[in-house]
């Protein structure tokens, strides 16, 4: 597994070097890129899954979402 802190840089960059992460260097496996990656990588192993996908939705507008696609949204 690559764990690497990604600087701020154009799209076009980021995309270079992910890529050479993921098919340039043949290793394979998980990529852990961004500034909270570590910590990421750590708490994915601690965490149930359930657990990670409540926190990634938190204030993403999925509830918004789900009433629009529902009909039920209020106005």
């Amino acid at each position: 597994m690559s764990l690497k802190t990604t600087l701020v840089t154009s799209s076009e960059t980021f995309t270079e070097s992910l890529m050479d992460d993921i098919v340039g260097n043949g290793k394979g496996g998980m990529v852990w890129r961004g500034p909270h990656a570590g910590g990421i990588k750590f708490l994915s192993t601690w965490l149930p899954s359930w657990c990670q996908d409540t926190a990634m939705s938190i204030n993403q507008g999925l509830k918004e979402l789900a009433q629009d696609i529902d009909g039920t949204k209020k106005e």
